[in-house]
């Protein structure tokens, strides 16, 4: 613990609280004294130094501006006292390192246990731009990418295309210096609030962690949360047992573990169902469905109403039935077991290229909030599953325009059709999506047993005497092309592969939505008729 920093801190912070506590008539008087005293002092100077009177009058501007704000007088107190540290001080960082590298790169970097990019399991933290470590070996034996080093308490592995050494390293170390907590625990939990309500939790830190100090309040320390999704600051235990704080380099963070879904729930549910959960506008069994919970999706339980729970899981607010939803800890169990690494997309569209690199061709398009299954994290770029019989895709991780991490699946909107005439194109979506949740299996054309994207289409349109071909191209070549425009429900969407041939077929529902049979993980599920790039739109039912 950097005790002299933490007296003086908390030194400064204890005066500034006391001065807070004036009342209104005290600061009157203090104001009318403070004025005699200025026009008394200004007389004084004006004798001596006109000089003398700019300096005190700059010092008294400096002042003020410290008080304006509380946040920005804490940090001004962070700033005050790295100025009045000494080269001494920067050169005692820089020796403690001793063969110092700094992290030069767009997002972030792997850190991994063993020297292999293609074993996404080897991946035990990650490294920021300005991150620090200490090179263990710079050749690594029979492996000309990685770099063995230390950082952030761990022993891994590193690209060394992102690692800057030398005197490059040192003067980038100079920038990066700042007052940071370092977690000494296994674990220590972040809040939103500086006490220690269960609601308030926002994550999860770990040992070796380094954070930015913003404050000390009390027995908190206030600190920069740049590891969690829209939050800016959150709040630890400032006891020593639990952080040191110290005048250091950020360096690496462990990477998310698969515990840590379960930090994004305060009170957790997940679906028990075998294919997917209605959830309603209202806590009745004939309430209107405005979504569907698919089999292993988590949800935020807000309350309860009878026979329902109230819950949130992704866009959707609403009520499901207690009889298929776990909670408490074998809610968190079953979360443990389901999470998988997934991709967030985080912006309105992003391009998936074939190969990881901006030289490699983009073949489709991603869109904001849908979440893809993760199968290889490479330095910069994640590969993605899109749909089982489809090609993997590549997306950069550059610029935090995505989210990698365990999470579960979420509810989907459903917007079930509206009252009127029944048709065949309503039978064939009120069919086709009560099978959601059913098996993805390649090849299959069993409704019961599995299917595949175009085994799916066929078997639901076999049912109501509309005879398809077997595959999603041969699909394609059936009915009369429709625009985006004129889609209507129990049209046929298609995708193509990176190199424009047709792979992926859905039936359109409705409200920009479609069914499909998407892969063995997901299986049968609703996504937006955009979640990839479309290549074409089928009428395969002419004007039923």
């Amino acid at each position: 613990m950097d005790v002299n920093f933490q007296k003086y801190l908390r030194k400064k912070t204890l005066f500034h609280r006391r001065r807070n506590r004036f009342n209104i008539k005290q600061v009157v008087y203090l104001c009318a004294i403070l004025f005699v005293l200025i026009l008394l002092l200004n007389f004084i100077r004006g004798i001596f130094s006109g000089a003398s009177n700019k300096k005190s009058s700059n010092n008294s501007s400096k002042n003020e501006s410290v008080i304006k704000h509380e946040d920005e007088y804490y940090y001004n107190l962070v700033d005050k006292y790295i100025s009045e540290i000494n080269d001494s001080k920067i050169d005692n960082i820089l020796n403690s390192y001793n063969n110092l590298g700094i992290i030069k790169c767009n997002g972030y970097i792997n850190f991994r246990s063993e020297p292999n990019e293609k074993n996404t399991r080897s991946i035990i933290g990650l490294m920021n731009n300005g991150d620090a470590l200490d090179i263990l070996e710079w050749d690594v034996k029979n492996n000309s990418i990685y770099c063995k080093v230390k950082s952030g308490g761990m022993t891994g592995y590193v690209a060394k295309q992102f690692v800057m050494t030398g005197d490059v390293a040192k003067e980038e170390a100079k920038k990066n210096a700042a007052v940071r907590a370092i977690v000494l625990v296994d674990k220590l939990r972040m809040r939103s609030e500086p006490n220690t309500e269960s609601d308030n939790v926002v994550g999860t830190t770990y040992k070796g962690e380094r954070y930015k100090l913003i404050s000390l309040e009390d027995d908190w320390a206030k600190v920069q949360a740049d590891n969690l999704e829209d939050v800016q600051t959150a709040y630890i235990s400032a006891d020593s047992k639990y952080i040191e704080i110290k005048y250091c380099l950020s360096e690496a963070r462990t990477q998310d573990l698969k515990s840590d879904v379960l930090n994004y729930y305060d009170n957790i549910g997940v679906s028990t169902a075998r294919d997917y959960i209605n959830v309603r506008k209202t806590a009745k069994s004939n309430g209107t469905i405005i979504g569907k919970l698919p089999g292993k999706a988590g949800c935020e339980i807000l309350g309860e109403s009878g026979d329902f729970y109230k819950i949130k899981s992704g866009k959707v607010t609403g009520y499901v039935t207690k009889k298929y939803l776990a909670t408490g800890k074998r809610a968190e169990d079953l979360a443990l077991q389901y999470a998988d690494l997934r991709a967030i997309i985080k912006i309105a569209a992003l391009k998936v290229r074939n190969g990881p690199g901006t030289k490699y061709k983009q073949w489709t398009t991603i869109r904001r909030e849908e979440t893809y299954i993760v199968t290889n994290q490479l330095d910069g770029w994640v590969e993605i599953e899109i749909d089982e019989d489809s090609d993997k895709g590549y997306i950069s991780t550059s610029n935090n325009y995505v989210e990698v991490r365990y999470a579960l699946e979420q509810a989907v909107e459903f917007f079930p059709a509206t009252k009127g005439p029944t048709t065949l194109r309503t039978n064939i979506k009120n069919t086709a999506i009560k099978y959601i949740g059913g098996r993805y299996v390649w090849g299959g054309t069993s409704l019961g047993s599995g299917v595949d994207c175009s085994g799916f289409v066929q078997q639901i349109f076999k049912i109501y005497g509309v005879k398809l071909p077997r595959t999603s191209r041969d699909q394609a070549k059936v009915g009369t092309a429709v625009s985006s425009g004129n889609k209507k429900v129990g049209d046929l969407i298609f995708y193509a592969n990176s190199s424009g041939v047709i792979d992926h077929v859905a039936i359109y529902i409705g409200n920009n939505q479609i069914v499909h049979a998407a892969n063995s993980k997901s299986g049968i599920k609703i996504n937006n008729w955009d979640y990839r790039t479309p290549h074409s739109i089928r009428n395969v039912l002419g004007s039923k």
